[in-house]
C-alpha cells in the first residue's frame, strides 16, 4: 500500500481500466464515488463501500474487478483498522 497523491477519480479509473487490481479509500465524498457506480458495471468491475453496500454516501470505497471484489471486502475492514 502506498499513500496516494491524486483524487479519487484517478484511482477509480486505474482500477476500472485494469492498471491496478483495486482502489480502496477510507475518506471519500459522494462526488468522488458517484462515477464509479455508473462506470464499474460497464467495465466489468465492482463498486461498493467497504461494508459491501452500494451506498454513495458512505465515506469508504472499494473498486476492483468482478473476480476479486468479494475477497477484498474480507481483507479491508469497514472501520479502517484490522479487526
Amino acid at each position: 500500500l502506498h499513500p496516494r497523491t491524486w483524487g479519487g477519480g484517478f484511482g477509480i479509473a486505474l482500477a476500472l481500466t485494469g492498471r491496478v487490481d483495486a482502489f480502496v479509500d477510507y475518506d471519500v465524498d459522494v462526488w468522488d464515488v458517484a462515477p464509479a457506480a455508473v462506470i464499474a458495471p460497464e467495465a466489468r468491475g465492482r463498486f461498493s463501500a467497504l461494508d459491501g453496500s452500494e451506498r454513495l454516501d458512505d465515506k469508504t470505497i472499494l473498486v476492483g474487478n468482478e473476480f476479486i471484489h468479494e475477497r477484498l471486502l474480507e481483507v479491508f475492514p469497514p472501520g479502517g483498522a484490522a479487526e
